[in-house]
């Protein structure tokens, strides 16, 4: 939860002697007394206090002044002390307020005093809230006290007393405690507080802030959280929340682990316009070592790591925009403790900056990343640009003629280090490349189109690479290719067939479309020069000269009309849609290593080099709106076997939504880079009623060549008015080198007015 909502400040506006303030001997001769509603009056001095009288009001007693109604039995007031005391059914109105008590005493001169045994209703101010978090009441407050007393002119204190938003005759849930301060516009402050749901106490806080202002978003302490693991036991989590200002604010949190440690952070987040916006945060962490079987060693040397994750897009003057990301850690296996199957298997950390703009007719792009890719929990890879720049010219006819040109160029540091515990393996160094291209129609026909185009491109490398030193030397090398590229689509071959009151559609159109492109690129380059280039970028410096390359390949498209909502029995009417698309496509190079630098293929960098390419199919259907699924496969060329499936599928329901992938990875003997194969099925199931007031959902990723399951997750909900809550299970089984399996359980409540808590370490998902 970010945001403090001050419910337990209402308690402030119980109090009625805030009216303007009285005229000595009447405390209420600044109201119109034709207000005045009593049963009878007496006037009598008071013994041994000259000049002083009791006025005694009797029942039924009303005093409405100004937008402040007051009842009681009686109503007794001290002309030279200016005491009022109300006794019997004492009941103060004012807007938004409402507040009972069987006794009141006040001051008309200091407007102090004291309500006893009190109790009332307020509506949360300046906020507003949705109906239907709380069952369709309106977030109300409920408090009641054995006192409730202003000591000063914007402080107030409750002794013995309590607060709920939950405005029912037998509250959901209810925060009591025995004692608490107030100070309007700022904060309210409970001790010994208790929260009860059901009448069943929860939890215990010795102490507990709420920040109150008249906005959403309040500067003060957050309700503390609780989690169990079974790798780093129970934990306790608390917050602080600053709103900075209306477009920024900033939280700090402190975690403590019963097993492994303690944890500190922070989090800023900005919205300096609808189009820009930014969040970072920062989390540093002290912990004891696991020993063997997922046990923390007591005794242990305390281990300090920390990650930083954020994003940005902000807008800047003239058009240009600055775009950046972080996830960086210093421990992964710290990382993968604390957080949820993504971040669990997660063996990437990396940040990126770039900031894109026009500068007349070329396009701007600067760019800074680095992504550090881990084997296990301490070798690793590092790829990157710090920095490139690249300048971009989009094509542009010639003249009035059909010829277009444009080109770009480029300027990056590549970033390569093969291991990131040996310094000698770095292959970092500085690239240039760029050139220009011409563009060409060569048909337009509705049924046939074809494109030509011709580029040359110039690539420099600072330093190359020495096969006898077996690392990289700072000599420089240049390459120059020409690239003729001719591409064509079609002949297009489509049929319709018409189907006049088709239920699901009233036709269906088939569409062929064959695909042919050939592309050469001259002059050839000899081996010797070809393995001198550094392979940082196999796009880029795996691209081999004098090579043809040739691809081809046939996409089926199917369409279907289907009638608009509403329409008529019989209408023939509707939108075409595309329901299924299948395209096969394969390409043949007359140089082999041309292969490992085709970019269109997912296996291609993993195989060895091959005159043909893998056989690529690929499915998408989408047959009706919530609906939808995808397969991906590639067929080796030369052993005639599967190399990979992904596939995935979706269903939108409106009380179901069902999401699965599977992804499956297979080995070839004698095919380098496929010796090792992996199978996994990816499933998540949501089911809700109506008004989602109850739901739940199961998730798993089952390993099926070991037939086990990686990670198990099971939530289910329950809201009802007022109050909700959410069970959260995991089960993580999946030790990465060292990293113990995990169990994680979570309990969420929603409370009307004050939002919610969880564990955000636990089995809530992590920070």
């Amino acid at each position: 939860m970010r945001r403090s909502i001050g419910c337990a400040a209402l308690l402030s506006a119980l109090l009625l002697w805030a009216a303007p303030a009285a005229a000595q001997d009447n405390p209420f001769a600044s109201c119109d007394p034709d207000d005045f509603t009593f049963g009878g009056s007496r006037q009598e001095p008071i013994p041994d206090r000259p000049d002083a009288w009791r006025i005694t009001l009797t029942a039924p007693v009303e005093i409405t002044c100004n937008d402040l109604r007051l009842f009681a039995d009686e109503v007794i007031y001290e002309t030279d002390t200016e005491d009022v005391v109300a006794t019997g059914n004492v009941t103060l109105e004012q807007d938004d307020l409402r507040v009972f008590a069987e006794r009141a005493e006040l001051n008309a001169r200091t407007k102090l005093g004291t309500f006893y045994n009190a109790s009332g209703t307020a509506r949360i101010g300046g906020t507003t809230r949705d109906r239907n978090l709380f069952g369709t009441q309106e977030p109300d407050v409920l408090f009641r006290g054995a006192e409730i007393s202003r000591i000063g002119p914007s402080t107030y204190t409750i002794t013995d007393g309590g607060f709920t938003t939950c405005v029912q005759p037998s509250p959901r849930w209810e925060m009591s405690g025995s004692r608490g301060t107030i100070h309007l516009d700022r904060y309210a402050l409970m001790r010994h507080v208790v929260l009860r749901v059901k009448d069943v106490p929860l939890f215990y806080l010795p102490i507990i802030y709420y920040p109150i202002n008249d906005e959403d978003r309040a500067t003060g302490f957050l309700l503390p959280t609780y989690g169990t693991s079974s790798v780093r036991g129970g934990s306790i989590s608390n917050a602080f929340f600053w709103a900075i200002g209306r477009s920024h604010d900033a939280t700090f949190f402190h975690d403590w682990f019963m097993k492994s440690g303690q944890g500190v952070g922070s989090e800023y987040r900005y919205v300096a316009s609808p189009t820009s916006r930014g969040r970072a945060t920062f989390y540093l962490q002290n912990e004891r070592p696991i020993g063997q079987g997922g046990v923390v060693d007591p005794d242990g040397p305390v281990k300090r790591s920390y990650r930083i994750d954020g994003d940005m897009n902000q807008g800047l003057p003239g058009g240009f925009r600055l775009i950046g990301s972080a996830n960086y850690f210093t421990d992964i296996t710290a990382l993968q403790k604390h957080q949820d199957l993504n971040v669990y298997s997660q063996r990437t950390r990396a940040f990126r900056l770039s900031l894109t703009g026009n500068l007349g007719p070329f396009r701007l792009t600067s760019t800074a990343d680095q992504r550090d890719y881990f084997y296990g929990t301490e070798r690793g890879q590092r790829t990157g640009r710090l920095p490139s720049i690249n300048l971009a010219l989009n094509d542009r006819p010639i003249g009035r003629t059909r010829i277009y040109y444009g080109g770009s160029a480029e300027a990056a540091y590549l970033l390569r280090q093969i291991d990131l515990s040996k310094p000698e393996t770095d292959q970092s160094l500085w690239r240039f490349d760029g050139g220009p291209t011409l563009r060409a129609p060569l048909s337009s026909l509705p049924w046939l189109t074809a494109t030509g185009s011709l580029s040359w491109r110039l690539t420099r490398w600072l330093e190359t690479y020495d096969p006898d030193l077996g690392q990289t030397v700072p000599v420089a090398m240049t390459r120059q290719l020409l690239d003729m590229r001719a591409q064509i689509v079609g002949p297009v071959f489509a049929r319709v067939f018409q189907r006049p009151g088709g239920r699901y559609a009233t036709g269906f159109k088939h569409i062929i479309e064959p695909t042919f492109t050939i592309s050469r690129t001259m002059p050839a380059l000899d081996d010797t020069r070809y393995r001198r280039i550094v392979q940082n970028e196999p796009s880029i410096d795996g691209l081999v000269g004098g090579v043809t390359t040739v691809r081809y390949g046939i996409t089926n498209r199917l369409l279907a009309r289907r009638p608009q909502p509403g329409a008529a029995p019989g209408s023939t009417q509707g939108v075409a849609r595309e329901i299924l698309s299948v395209e096969i496509g394969q390409s043949y190079y007359t140089d082999a290593r041309a292969s490992r630098a085709d970019s269109q293929y997912q296996t291609g960098i993993y195989a060895a080099a091959s005159s043909f390419s893998p056989v690529q199919i690929t499915a998408i259907t989408r047959p009706a709106d919530g609906i939808s699924g995808q397969v991906r496969t590639e067929i080796d060329s030369k052993h005639r076997r599967l190399r990979n499936i992904n596939a995935s599928g979706t269903y939108q329901g409106r009380l179901i939504q069902v999401n699965s992938g599977w992804t499956k990875r297979f080995v070839i003997e004698g095919l380098p880079g496929f010796t090792i194969g992996s199978d996994f099925l990816d499933t998540s199931v949501t089911v809700r009623t109506e008004g989602n007031r109850v739901g739940g959902t199961y998730a798993f990723n089952l390993d099926l060549m070991k037939t086990s399951f990686v990670h198990q997750r099971i939530v289910a909900y329950f809201n009802a008015q007022c109050c909700g809550i959410s069970f959260d299970w995991q089960s993580i089984a999946m030790p990465l080198h060292g990293i113990p399996a995990d169990r994680r359980f979570g309990i969420s409540f929603t409370l009307a007015g004050i939002g919610s808590f969880s564990n955000p370490l636990g089995s809530f998902g992590g920070r």
